[in-house]
């Protein structure tokens, strides 16, 4: 809906944050060597997702060495943060964002839930501010900038380490508690806008929802690219063409009409003698040595983007044949919002108050409802976008534009 092909998402709940990238409109695909449920080994294809403890439940303590750290220890949702009132008396990300004037307690959750800044308040001056002889303010900013260091540096470990450039990609924040972080960690990876979905909240169920399926099929094999003979093509060839033809028994048996199925061939390449491989595109034709060189430059590319060199004069080894099969579902239909193309809109305020941004200064900050934007406005910050499952934060010298169904994209001015 934002048209933006190039993300770094970030989702950030109550316990943990979890990141992933899309370059040119696609997910990329763990090695299914490298992928793990709970610590265990489970060697299917999964989406490379990292995940860290870091989210609005996450506490802030000083450890026995007298460090000041956030997370990965949560205080969940109960007791949760101490502004939950209920029993929990050690300072989260969440108070923090209380204490910052940045959540506000009626709006908290659309107002359902009740929260008391009071509690907040004083589990950050008891466990933090005196131990470290700071003011609350600056613990609060303290807290929000340990735990989105945390977060900054496993977006790179997701991204720059696995040569993506932030710079050419939006952030997207989401999660009940990311459009609050969303600017202060592109600022950090230097991420070029932020872009706060239309519910960030249940955006991953709703993803979960369009998502369309899909199935992997895949057979080892051990062939020189560079070198293959015809006979060699063929029998590649063959093995695809079975791998198709079990991908298509199971979309048949899943109900999927036949002209609903969609297959992609992926070669899985290495350097002949290396101990892993990278994912290579292959040909829509059979696979011959006319073509094989498209398989050949797709594992140079691949690999100078992972790890910015290829030696092109070194043959490349296919080991596994990969064919997908998968099947459109029925996409979620998204309105467009009627256009207001309005500046600031009256219409969406509700009222002003005193909010603290990084820079430890309260700016008197509007807070504006977002059911009540149109497409095309805009919000010049310093502002606060409030809705039922989150928060968005424009900080002073940004500003927020509404795209047409409704997500909004966040930029420095």
């Amino acid at each position: 809906a934002c048209k933006t092909k190039n993300v770094i998402t970030i989702d950030i709940g109550g316990t943990s944050a979890d990141i992933s990238v899309i370059q040119n409109g696609e997910l990329r695909i763990k090695n299914p060597r490298d992928t793990e449920v709970a610590s265990l080994p489970v060697l299917v294809p999964m989406i490379d997702i990292d995940a860290i403890g870091a989210g609005g439940g996450s506490i802030a303590y000083i450890d026995p060495g007298g460090a000041f750290r956030v997370g990965p220890r949560s205080a969940g949702a109960d007791p949760g943060p101490a502004c939950y009132d209920k029993g929990g008396t050690e300072p989260a990300v969440t108070d923090a964002q209380v204490v910052l004037g940045r959540l506000d307690p009626e709006h908290f959750l659309g107002g359902d839930l009740t929260i008391d800044a009071k509690l907040s308040h004083k589990a950050i001056e008891e466990h933090i501010a005196k131990p470290l002889g700071l003011s609350v303010t600056d613990a609060a900013l303290g807290i929000l900038k340990v735990i989105n260091n945390n977060m900054a540096l496993a977006i790179n470990g997701n991204s720059v380490a696995k040569g993506i450039d932030p710079r050419n990609f939006s952030l997207m924040g989401f999660g009940g508690a990311g459009p609050l972080h969303a600017v202060a960690l592109a600022e950090m990876i230097f991420a070029k806008d932020v872009v706060a979905p239309l519910h960030p909240g249940i955006t991953a169920a709703m993803g979960l929802l369009i998502t369309d399926l899909q199935y992997e099929f895949t057979r080892s094999v051990l062939l020189i690219a560079n070198r293959a003979t015809d006979a060699e093509f063929k029998d590649a060839n063959r093995i695809i063409e079975e791998l198709k033809a079990q991908a298509r028994q199971q979309l048949l048996a899943d109900g999927i009409p036949a002209s609903k199925h969609r297959f992609t061939a992926i070669a899985e390449c290495r350097y002949v003698g290396q101990g892993f491989e990278l994912r290579a595109a292959m040909p829509q034709q059979p696979l011959s040595k006319k073509n094989v060189g498209t398989v050949i430059k797709s594992f140079y590319d691949h690999h100078r983007q992972v790890y910015g060199h290829a030696f092109e004069d070194q043959p490349v080894e296919i080991i596994t044949l990969r064919v997908v099969g998968s099947a459109a579902v029925e996409t979620l239909k998204l309105p467009v919002l009627r256009k207001g193309n309005r500046k600031n809109p009256a219409a969406a305020k509700l009222y002003t108050r005193p909010t603290i941004f990084d820079d430890g200064k309260s700016v008197a900050t509007p807070r504006f409802d977002r059911g009540k934007l149109l497409a095309g406005d805009t919000i010049t910050g310093p502002a606060l976008i409030v809705q039922h499952n989150s928060t968005t934060l424009v900080p002073p010298s940004y500003s927020a534009h509404v795209l047409a169904h409704g997500d909004i994209r966040i930029a420095k001015r």
